[in-house]
């Protein structure tokens, strides 16, 4: 059941500002009373921006399953459309899909106690999809159903942006806003590790040494310490600063050095034990240039069919050559085939999706076909060389907004 707090931080999305506790949605000077059931439909869609709402699910939510007639949805739907002044054939904050549902197109940002800012709950341009993949198996591994999934594209392709956009859903939530916008999202914890291109043999498991350190050092670091200790011993030994040095030394002490077979053994009994009553979601990042005991470590995670409440994701960047690539390419087809991970590979945004991006960042003025077939054409899809490019016309005042014909304009060829 979704209730509205009774005292909430205002949210920002577009050019407006929602003040949930007075039901006052305001965009300048101008400010709009919400009836509770509009207001109840404009957060749903909040909270899943940049995907698509079905009517069957905003009519289950808000009305809690009670037999109401689609009209009553429309109503509030023409409702909020009233009070942004939008009109339905040129959307440019609430887009309607025809027999299918609604969707909300603009960036969400929320107070941010943690960094005394903002976070930004921005729709994924043309990853929709992919997304929603990724929810499925966050949903799957808050079940105890250990999830593998590789995120894998070229350079600039979005990987980051798409994983990034998805942690900030299972990331606890610090206030009431965001608690108002994640609604029954997972709480869960995230790992992270990066995987360095050695100048030399290299370091066996670096990233996954990363990810359990910055574990262990924050606000879990009791409870990681300690299950590191029952099933991981020898890795406290590797992890800096997670033990005092006499417990290192100790430990060094009661055992012999780990045999390499020893140490993936106990990483991987370890962080099962991390996810044996919570999500954890570990993010190896830039496979591409991993280690081979790191690979082995992602193997054996896959492999193993023990209960864990475990999402493990990688990305990856192909197109490139480098030394561990071709191991990388054959681990993932060959647990993609085994049915033991998922590969999500990026494509390049497609025509409509760049006029979406646009539509975005310009409010309220119109995209011309031509300006998003010459920014198709000159970046070929890739969402990093496109923002780049964007900003650099704007930069140079060869895109800019035509205030008088409400319409975005390129000077480039």
């Amino acid at each position: 059941m979704n209730r509205t707090p009774q005292h909430a931080e205002s949210i920002d999305f577009g050019p407006f500002r929602l003040d949930p506790a007075r039901r006052l949605l305001r965009r300048g000077d101008m400010v709009s009373t919400l009836r509770p059931k509009t207001l109840q439909v404009l957060v749903h869609l909040l909270r899943h921006a940049g995907r698509l709402v079905s009517k069957e699910e905003l009519l289950a939510v808000v009305w809690e399953g009670k037999a109401v007639s689609e009209y009553v949805l429309t109503t509030c739907i023409s409702e909020l459309r009233a009070a942004m002044g939008e009109e339905p054939r040129r959307p440019r904050y609430l887009e309607t899909l025809h027999r299918a549902g609604y969707q909300m197109l603009v960036e969400v940002v929320v107070p941010d106690d943690e960094t005394g800012g903002y976070a930004a709950k921005a729709p994924v341009v043309g990853r929709v999809s992919e997304l929603q993949r990724l929810r499925r198996f966050v949903d799957d591994a808050c079940d105890g159903n250990r999830r593998v999934a590789f995120i894998t594209g070229e350079m600039g392709i979005g990987k980051t942006t798409l994983v990034e956009r998805l942690l900030r859903e299972i990331a606890p939530t610090r206030s009431p806003a965001q608690a108002l916008l994640t609604g029954d999202a997972p709480a869960g914890v995230v790992a992270r590790g990066h995987c360095i291109e050695p100048f030399g043999a290299g370091e066996p498991y670096m990233p996954v040494f990363e990810a359990i350190g910055r574990l262990g050092r924050g606000r879990d670091a009791a409870f990681v310490v300690e299950t590191l200790r029952r099933n991981a011993p020898a890795w406290l030994v590797q992890i800096p600063r997670l033990v005092p040095a006499e417990e290192r030394a100790a430990l060094r002490s009661e055992a012999p050095t780990p045999t390499q077979g020893a140490m993936l053994r106990q990483i991987a009994d370890g962080v099962e034990a991390l996810a044996e009553r919570r999500l954890l979601v570990l993010l190896l990042e830039d496979l591409h240039l991993s280690d081979p005991a790191t690979l082995e470590f992602v193997a054996v995670v896959a492999k193993r069919r023990g209960p864990a409440h475990l999402l493990l994701l990688g990305t990856a960047r192909t197109g490139e050559v480098h030394a561990g690539s071709a191991h990388l390419q054959g681990l993932v087809r060959d647990l993609v085939m085994h049915g033991q991970a998922e590969e999500i590979a990026l494509a390049a945004l497609s025509r409509e999706s760049i006029a979406t991006y646009l539509a975005n960042r310009f409010v309220r003025v119109s995209v011309p076909a031509e300006v998003v077939q010459t920014l198709h054409a000159r970046t070929e899809g890739n969402p990093l060389f496109l923002s780049q490019l964007v900003d650099q016309l704007v930069a140079d005042g060869l895109l800019r907004v035509d205030a008088e014909a409400e319409a975005l304009r390129a000077d480039v060829g």
